[in-house]
This record gives C-alpha cells, sequence and structure tokens, in this order.
C-alpha cells in the first residue's frame, strides 16, 4: 500500500497582484480571494494593496480540463497584511499596516492602521464600501465577523508582524 500523498496542478495558472499574501475561499468555495501587500525592494513608496477575487473552475474544456478567471480586483489600504471572508460570503475585510511599519522617527511613519471593508456579489465582483483607519501601529490582533444575530462568528487571526 502507497500512502504517499502527492499534490498536482488543477487547472491554469492566474496571474495576481503584487506580492500576494493571503489566500481565502468563499464559503461556499466558488471564489478564492487574494490580498497583495505591494512591497518589495523594487518598490518605492508602499502603494495601496488590492485584493483579487478567482472564480474557481469558471469553465471547463472539452478536454476536461478547468479554467480558473479573474474575476474582479479592488484597492484596500497601504500593506493589506490580514483578511478575512463574512460567514454569509457578502463581504471581505482586510487590516492593513497603512506605514505604521516604517521605523521609528522615519518622516513616513503612521501611527493608525486601517481596515479595508469590501463588497463581494454572487457574481465575484468586489466593490470597496471604504477604509476607516484607527489608532495602531503593526496591526497585530484578529478580525472577528459577528452574524446579524450576535451568535455566530468567524475569527481570522493577523500576523504578528510583517515578513
Amino acid at each position: 500500500m502507497n500512502d504517499t500523498l502527492v499534490l498536482k496542478p488543477w487547472g491554469n495558472s492566474v496571474e495576481l497582484e503584487k506580492a500576494p499574501f493571503l489566500v481565502r475561499f468563499s464559503g461556499d468555495g466558488r471564489f478564492a480571494l487574494c490580498n497583495s501587500m505591494y512591497c518589495g525592494a523594487d518598490i518605492g513608496t508602499s502603494p495601496r494593496g488590492a485584493v483579487s477575487c478567482i472564480r474557481i473552475a469558471a469553465l471547463q474544456k472539452p478536454d476536461g480540463a478547468v479554467v480558473h478567471q479573474l474575476v474582479s480586483h479592488s484597492e484596500t489600504g497601504y500593506g493589506p497584511e490580514g483578511m478575512a471572508v463574512s460567514p454569509d460570503g457578502h463581504y471581505v475585510v482586510t487590516a492593513n499596516l497603512e506605514q505604521s511599519f516604517e521605523p521609528s522617527g522615519s518622516s513616513r511613519q503612521t501611527f493608525f492602521a486601517s481596515i479595508t471593508l469590501l463588497r463581494l456579489d454572487t457574481a465575484g465582483y468586489l466593490d470597496r464600501v471604504g477604509d476607516f483607519n484607527f489608532s495602531g501601529i503593526l496591526l497585530i490582533g484578529r478580525l472577528t465577523f459577528l452574524s446579524p444575530c450576535g451568535r455566530c462568528s468567524k475569527t481570522v487571526h493577523c500576523n504578528e508582524k510583517l515578513r
């Protein structure tokens, strides 16, 4: 008996934005959402981040191969390090570092972080509701979505530091 686990690609690759960081799936599994940090040595001043929405197995070719498709893209705050999808799949939120990771004394350092709230419709299109700043440096913690009744929640832990 062979207990070797083999991981094989399924479908096509989908090109994403610079420095993809996290992937979360919608509750029904139809969409993969990926936040992009836009960081790296080739980036000067940090641009705003983004979330991309990919439709999983959007098409099937005659030979049976599946095709994943990029459906939409939405801008976030700077450095979207954390991300969560609401339990009902209608909202995506990112936890953004802004410039709080800059060294103390840097003229670019901010003393706030932010969250970006996005709506996700049933076709996979993202609509940015807005960015909401709050006091904090190097956002540490978690994002929690509560159901309207307040009894059900989904919590996603954010990374403790930018790697």
